[in-house]
């Protein structure tokens, strides 16, 4: 539990996560290790901040905040969260010193959003855009002549593109390389090019994490295959028909991509798909639980008993609500000829046995994104009961079967307690036209490197899709942050400049902008050259002080270097565009409202 002060404001609580999470910005791979203070053997691995934020104990409102919009952003870009609160945490401690210098807060979040306009226009005007085949040909051509940029290593006036040059394990660079060959040997000249730049492109977006990204670039290959265009721009790509399974024995280079979702099962459940033989299913899915007390009764419904006479014998038989509960769930089942029943939450016994009884699989306990897969694969609707169920909502139908992991099955992670356990899996497919069910399983030889290379890999995949779905992408290694920052120092004289012809207006509000905004700017200059010095820290170049100094002089090289023509297609790094400026707003929006929650709390009146 991290304990604060009660006089600890809010500002200082995003500092204390910020801190705390900051050695995970880079490539470096770093982990987090929580060990309980009652259970010192119950460890936790942590590699991401919104894990961080949803496994430690802060006692203060402002956590929440932190938490959501972490979490916000991670469900909808997938990447960057590491950068947003790290910029987050910076911009706070600079909001504290100005607020101690008597600037008001109200000003300091002005002047930080006009600041923060500036750096994104800036980011739109070197940014790549890929929405045109003109920059895939550009990128082509890069490709094919690969960059003037690459220096020797002892070039000292080169020596920021050294370092992320020198960043790139070599030998696994190799591999990768051999792997496009391979696989654009057996392609038609039209695929083979399309490929080499989408791999080329996952490439500069892998951080180094060659294989996994490997893994990410076939599937979204395969996906594309499936599509009916023949332009990377304009295809549409499902990330959720992409999961992942986890298995402790083997290294993270063995980790494979085969066709399909494999999903946990019992044991009755693996022994019937063994019978079935990749016969075709009707499926249901159910994101809740199959159960008498789970279910829709309707306005003021009462439990009656009510009095049958069976066709076969004139005698009186008694059935309880439960009793017609379970044969309306039977006669539904076998009236639409279902085969597979996947269901998200907890199934009743008795339905269990009915199901087993009449050679139906049944999948429980299903994370809602298993669901999400299968239904965007085979069209059908996720549904919360069963009697919402018709024959017009059958969509596509699926094979089952048993699958082995090659591996020793007791050594297969569950991804909710997160142990080692005996467990049964069947691999379910799907014939979709326009979606491709894909698992990536993914190997490690601790829990530790299997955590890490799941998350890895998703943040791959994530950085890929988001640089093809919004058809824009950034230099990376810090190189657009310096070149904001030396952007935004510039523009700065411009404006104070401005400001001075500006001061006879009578505009109180103009006014004190135009007297702070200097100093304010001052500040978010260093908090993107203070955010470029933690990467070199994290990446071992030296000390804090020896790191600032490296960030001075690389921000000189990058305007040189920014002056080369078509500089950008060549660069070694890439990074995500939408992602990282969605996590600089982000950022400062928190700020904002920490911030101002202190002000209002402070001066309120009581």
């Amino acid at each position: 539990m991290y304990k604060v002060k009660e006089n600890t404001n809010s500002l200082m609580v995003l500092q204390t996560v910020a801190q705390s999470i900051k050695t995970l910005l880079g490539c470096n791979k770093s982990i987090k290790c929580f060990i309980d203070e009652n259970d010192e053997t119950a460890a936790k691995f942590l590699l991401t901040p919104l894990d961080f934020l949803q496994n430690v104990n802060i006692l203060h409102p402002a956590i929440h905040v932190i938490t959501e919009s972490c979490n916000k952003h991670c469900k909808e870009y997938g990447t960057c969260s590491t950068t947003l609160l790290v910029i987050a945490g910076l911009l706070a401690k600079e909001t504290e010193c100005l607020n101690k210098q008597g600037i008001p807060i109200h000003v300091i979040t002005k002047l930080f959003d006009e600041a923060l306009a500036i750096c994104i226009k800036k980011c739109e005007q070197v940014a790549i855009n890929l929405s045109s085949m003109s920059s895939w040909s550009i990128l082509a051509e890069s490709h094919e002549n690969e960059s003037n940029l690459s220096p020797e290593e002892s070039d000292e006036n080169n020596l920021y593109v050294t370092r992320i040059i020198n960043m790139q394990d070599k030998n696994d660079f190799s591999i990768f390389l051999k792997g496009t060959y391979d696989k654009i040997a057996t392609m038609s000249e039209t695929d083979s090019k399309i490929y080499t730049i989408l791999s080329y492109l996952g490439q500069k977006l892998s951080r180094g994490d060659y294989s996994l990204t490997r893994l990410a670039i076939d599937a979204l290959w395969k996906q594309y295959q499936n599509s009916s265009t023949n332009d990377l721009s304009t295809c549409r790509f499902y990330l959720a028909t992409i999961d992942t399974i986890e298995i402790l024995g083997p290294p993270v280079a063995e980790s494979t991509l085969i066709s399909g979702i494999v999903i946990n099962c019992t044991s009755e459940a693996y022994s019937l798909c063994g019978k079935l033989n990749k016969k075709k299913l009707n499926i249901i899915l159910l994101n809740g639980d199959i159960t008498f007390q789970f279910r829709h009764i309707g306005y003021e419904d009462k439990y009656k008993e009510v009095t049958y006479i069976t066709a076969d014998q004139l005698s009186m038989e008694r059935r309880t609500e439960q009793d017609r509960w379970l044969k309306n769930i039977a006669d539904i089942l076998h009236k639409n000829d279902i085969g597979l029943l996947a269901v998200k939450g907890y199934v009743d016994q008795r339905v269990v046995d009915l199901c087993h009884s009449n050679d139906i699989v049944l999948l429980s306990a299903l994370s809602y994104n298993q669901l999400k897969a299968l239904s965007l694969a085979t069209g059908n609707v996720i549904l919360t009961y069963i009697p919402d169920f018709n024959e017009v909502q059958i969509g596509l139908t699926v094979t089952v079967q048993q699958w082995v992991c090659g591996w020793n099955s007791k050594k297969t992670i569950n991804k909710r307690t997160n142990k080692a356990v005996v467990s049964y899996h069947v691999l379910i497919q799907c014939e979709a036209p326009k979606t491709t069910l894909q698992m990536a399983v993914i190997h490690g030889s601790s829990r530790a490197s299997l955590k890490s290379a799941t998350q890895r890999f998703k943040s791959c995949l994530n950085r890929i899709y988001n640089v093809l779905h919004f058809g824009r992408c950034l230099p990376g290694g810090g190189y657009t942050e310096l070149l904001c920052s030396e952007y935004l120092k510039n523009h700065k004289v411009i404006a104070n400049g401005m400001d001075d012809d500006n001061k006879s207006v009578n505009n109180i509000w103009s006014y004190e902008l135009s007297l702070y905004r200097s100093i304010v700017w001052t500040a978010f200059i260093n908090v993107l050259d203070d955010y470029v010095a933690t990467i070199l820290l994290n990446d071992e170049c030296g000390n804090k002080f020896e790191t600032l100094n490296l960030v001075h002089k690389f921000k000189k090289q990058c305007i040189d270097i920014s002056k080369t023509k078509n500089f950008l297609y060549s660069w070694p790094v890439l990074d995500d565009f939408t992602g990282k400026t969605a996590a600089w707003k982000q950022a400062v929006h928190i700020v904002k409202i920490l911030a101002h929650s202190d002000y209002v709390i402070i001066t309120d009146v009581k």
